[in-house]
């Protein structure tokens, strides 16, 4: 885990990236305690808002604590107050305020669309309450640099919704390869959401684990090392066959 100045340590790969029409956000699932891994089924996104979300590295617990106390104190109080709903603008202005005087061991970052202005938006948080405003797509975490590589080599401005969920997953799957705190998308499909003007999109494990096998295999041809069992095993003809049974039989069984 990476660790900064004060001390304190963060193990994960969040991200954010602007889209034609919004903003995507996406995580691994992996939470570690000291060298252990602790689960692979953690969830690092959640929803502050009707178009905007929040994700964390560093500690589960401060996380839990940050999004309980926007979602269920500070937003519902200046939300009554004020008699609107409460944007990402708002939002962030609210985090800005807890991070400067509140000692938590989190990095968060917030996204959502922003309907005063009409564009999507992306804050980046760090610990010691310093915050800032990346034009396009940022990331957080231990696996922070690989994610940035690849964020900064296929990222465009015309980025289409489906093709920046390619990039979060193939940014995701590049962390997990060189950081053990990053969990493998192969095994467990990273939490994407996808926020625009009108709703928050989640896309199903079913398509973030499909993306992730597409990219790997697409990357293991390019380097001339497919294997013929991967292939088979999640190719299209394969669906109906239990994974137990095909790897019995899969040397004398030819698809």
């Amino acid at each position: 885990m990476e660790e900064n100045k004060r001390g304190k340590t963060h193990g994960t790969t969040i991200l954010a990236l602007k889209y034609n029409k919004g903003v995507i956000m996406a995580s691994d699932r992996r939470c570690v305690a000291g060298s252990t891994i602790f689960s692979d089924e953690m969830v690092k996104i959640e929803e502050l808002g009707s178009l905007s979300c929040i994700a964390g590295s560093g500690a589960v617990s401060d996380f839990q604590y940050l999004v309980k106390f926007l979602r269920d104190n500070l937003i519902p109080h200046f939300e009554k107050y004020w008699d609107i709903e409460l944007f990402v603008d708002g939002q962030a202005k609210l985090l800005e305020c807890i991070m400067e005087n509140a000692s938590l061991y989190v990095w968060p970052i917030l996204a959502g669309w922003d309907p005063c202005i009409q564009k999507s938006r992306i804050f980046l948080f760090e610990a010691d309450g310093a915050f800032f405003e990346p034009r396009h797509y940022t990331a957080s975490g231990s696996g922070e640099r690989n994610a940035m590589a690849i964020l900064d080599n296929n990222w465009s401005k015309d980025c289409s919704q489906a093709r920046g969920v390619e990039i979060a997953v193939e940014a995701i799957l590049a962390s997990s390869k060189v950081d053990v705190n990053t969990s493998n998308p192969l095994i467990h499909p990273p939490i994407i959401k996808c926020m625009d003007p009108e709703k928050i999109t989640t896309v199903s494990d079913k398509a973030t684990f499909k993306l992730s096998w597409k990219k790997f295999l697409k990357d293991q041809a390019r380097r001339g090392e497919n294997s013929d069992l991967v292939k088979f095993l999640f190719s299209a003809d394969s669906k109906n066959i239990k994974l137990e049974k095909t790897i019995n039989n899969s040397e004398g069984e030819k698809k």
